[in-house]
């Protein structure tokens, strides 16, 4: 079931306001995991028991996590980490790894039968599920006593499709609030979000989306016999929908949080008009990104302690992102991506003191290695860009770049674009940057 849906906009969401907004305040979680149970189950019940034993198990687990001593507390970590992140890979990664050690090393291992439809939401309540887990061990914050409250945060529907995910320390103080959650203010807002969710969902994004489909379906032009013109209009529309399709999703999302009385935070933030690849990430999905910052990059180092550290910790986030992007599928195409970026970030943070305008330059010059990386790959799948990674990784890399093609056309269009109206202005910044630095007033000063 999706929001957009008929059986969802005139039959499950009126009836579950209605039930959630007459039941008296102490039954408000009941009702929510309810509907959030019906929502779950809607397409079948075969991994009920799946979300049932991982509730279950990490509940018991912030529990004995709290009374825990010292020796076992080193044991807790690893447990959790095996079970759930074991959960995520077998379901959606488990054929694709599969896969890839049979080209790689031709070992002929069987895929497993997994079967095409996966877990509703399952990366979205794993992910929230460590950070419960990852803060209640860290101490931030207090485990849940009551297994219904954390059921409820678990699978909280209007966040199982497209997030956000939300950690367990922004919700808990609603969660047990359940006599003041409800405000008309909060529904008036959420309604409002849903609204302007769903019209960009279904009046722009399906319309935009129906242009690519027309391009490359079957009984569309097709890509063989597209024009180049064609194709750029194609991935310009195709761009547009991602955009308006998680736009949408995320204020749809957000919206039915309100109108429950819930805030949330905001997953998505106008991210076409950022000043960079890091920015546009950040706008995009923010939630995922803080998830990465939080549990991953932080622990790591983050950027403390001065410009070697700096540097260090910029490859070991460089690993973060390639798990980030393993999530896609494209950890082999990225890989040396990242470290082609790292090389240039690096040098940039080194000369970053001495000379803005090589900074600007190598910003320049970067982006564009990665605009004609990204372009021949798409282009010409079979031509090996990165020629000493060999036949093996190109043999790989045709897998991923079709997922690519498909996903992330939206980044390399963005930045194409944007570079083209701002890179005239970073030039004449460079060019008049230097007669400021070399004026008489200075010279006698020094």
């Amino acid at each position: 079931m999706v929001f957009n849906s008929v059986v969802f906009l005139f039959c499950f969401l009126p009836l579950s306001l209605l039930l959630y907004y007459l039941v008296p305040g102490r039954a408000k979680n009941a009702v929510l995991l309810a509907e959030s149970l019906l929502f779950y189950c809607w397409t079948g019940v075969a991994f009920l028991p799946l979300i049932a034993v991982l509730i279950v198990f990490n509940y018991l687990w912030g529990l004995l996590t709290a009374r825990a001593r010292t020796t076992l507390r080193g044991l807790l970590p690893l447990a959790a980490v095996l079970v759930n992140l074991g959960v995520l890979v077998y379901f959606k990664y488990a054929n694709f790894l599969i896969d890839t050690l049979n080209q790689i090393g031709h070992l002929g291992i069987a895929a497993l039968n997994i079967g095409t439809v996966l877990p509703l939401g399952i990366s979205y309540y794993i992910f929230k599920i460590i950070s419960y887990e990852a803060d209640v061990y860290t101490g931030k914050i207090e485990p849940e006593r009551n297994p219904l409250t954390f059921a409820v945060y678990v699978l909280f529907f209007p966040q199982l499709i497209v997030g956000p995910i939300v950690k367990y320390r922004e919700m808990a103080d609603q969660l047990h609030d359940s006599k003041n959650r409800c405000t008309m203010e909060k529904a008036q807002r959420g309604a409002e979000l849903f609204v302007f969710g769903l019209a960009k969902k279904v009046i722009l994004a399906d319309s935009i989306g129906a242009l690519w489909t027309d391009i490359i379906g079957a009984g569309g032009v097709g890509l063989a016999n597209v024009s180049t013109p064609l194709a750029w209009l194609g991935i310009l529309a195709y761009s547009l929908q991602l955009y308006f399709d998680f736009a949408g999703y995320s204020e749809m999302s957000n919206g039915l949080a309100a109108l429950l009385g819930f805030d949330c935070p905001a997953n998505f933030d106008l991210p076409y008009i950022s000043g960079s690849i890091t920015e546009f990430w950040r706008r995009w999905h923010i939630t995922l990104s803080g998830w990465f910052r939080d549990y991953i990059y932080i622990p790591l180092g983050g950027n403390r302690c001065g410009k070697a550290t700096t540097i260090r910790n910029m490859l070991r986030a460089t690993q973060s992102k390639i798990t980030v992007s393993s999530i896609h599928k494209l950890w082999l195409y990225l890989n040396s991506c990242s470290r082609m970026v790292s090389s240039i970030l690096i040098t940039s943070i080194i000369i970053k003191e001495s000379s803005r305008n090589s900074t600007i330059i190598i910003s320049i010059i970067s982006k564009c290695i990665i605009y004609i990386t990204i372009i021949s790959r798409i282009t010409d799948p079979s031509e090996n860009t990165f020629s000493s990674c060999g036949r093996t990784y190109d043999t790989v890399c045709k897998n991923s770049i079709l997922h690519f093609q498909k996903e992330h056309s939206t980044i390399t269009v963005y930045y194409i674009i944007k570079e083209t109206i701002v890179s005239a202005n970073l030039i004449e910044r460079t060019i008049t940057h230097f007669p400021k630095r070399c004026t008489p007033a200075r010279s006698a000063k020094v």
